[in-house]
């Protein structure tokens, strides 16, 4: 099916990829959260797809490190 450019207007998706560094620069650990706006009147703001994988991230780190 061909995209007429209308069906994905209004959507959004954020990926976030840290990595988590010593300090001579060894990778510790990596991480890539991802989240998403969806259109519509009910399909979330892109603040919301932001918190989303602060919170992912913010989990990852509390797991792994803590």
């Amino acid at each position: 099916m061909r995209d007429n450019g209308y069906r994905n207007r209004g959507a959004g998706s954020v990926v976030v990829v840290i990595r988590y560094l010593d300090v001579i620069g060894n990778t510790l650990a990596s991480v890539e959260a991802t989240s998403r706006m969806d259109k519509g009147m009910f399909g979330g703001s892109m603040k919301h797809a932001l918190d989303t994988a602060a919170k992912q991230l913010a989990e990852f780190a509390k797991q792994t490190f803590l």
